[in-house]
């Protein structure tokens, strides 16, 4: 099968199929919470420090490494960057356990005339001793492994992750655009293009904190306007 060479469509099969079961979960999925997905493979310094795709959903953030097939794992660890996050890894155990549920390694499998993708943590697949290493079977379990919180780190974490990354990597910082989806029974899916993931959440943050504030005012004038009520007295 000459299409098992290129990682690159095992990665549009991939997002292709993330999108068919975001559709029949949509139902399922916080509405609150926005989605993104990176596309960082041949992205120069995004692809050398990051890996493949970086995305965030249901509030848990994953990076995924794609593999043309099992045997060619192996390869990662002539990268000097990983072998460097690897040596890093050993010796940080906090670190480690974010890497064992976010950075995860995705390679297919076939069986007669099917195909399926197999995700687990990455660093499990370059020996080191993982407490509880798991073995996901296909992209609707993944997601809906996110989606109750068994993989994906939170923003925080993924942050400590990233500065690893990149001292592993020797780079500077890089910009990592994308696209942010969302959904609501109202509106449906609402996309939004991003140039950098690190003003975008900066933004998020700015206006949830004037929204915040302006709900504060908002209950500060009605029990205002309800004190005044209770006070007032009408001469018939």
């Amino acid at each position: 099968m000459k299409v098992a060479k290129y990682e690159n469509l095992h990665i549009g099969n991939f997002l292709i199929s993330v999108g068919y079961y975001l559709r029949e979960l949509a139902g399922a999925l916080p509405s609150t919470l926005p989605t993104s997905i990176n596309l960082t493979q041949q992205s120069g310094k995004a692809d050398y420090t990051v890996g493949d795709l970086f995305g965030f959903l249901g509030g848990k953030c994953f990076i995924l490494e794609f593999k043309k097939d099992q045997k060619s794992i192996a390869g990662e660890m002539l990268k000097p960057q990983r072998k460097a996050l690897i040596d890093e890894l050993r010796k940080n155990d906090p670190l480690k356990q974010i890497s064992v549920i976010s950075h995860l390694i995705c390679y297919p499998t076939y069986e007669a005339k099917s195909m399926n993708y197999n995700l687990g943590p990455y660093c499990f697949e370059f020996g080191l001793n993982v407490q509880e290493p798991y073995d996901i079977k296909g992209v609707d379990n993944f997601i809906k492994k996110l989606m109750v919180n068994k993989v994906g780190a939170t923003f925080s974490q993924i942050a400590q992750y990233f500065d690893l990354l990149r001292k592993c990597a020797g780079t500077p910082t890089f910009k990592s655009s994308g696209t942010l989806f969302s959904y609501n029974s109202k509106s449906g899916f609402v996309y939004v293009e991003y140039e950098d993931l690190n003003v975008l959440n900066y933004k998020i943050e700015v206006d949830l904190e004037i929204q915040k504030k302006v709900i504060q005012q908002q209950n500060i004038d009605l029990n205002q306007g309800k004190k005044n009520d209770q006070g007032m007295k009408f001469n018939m």
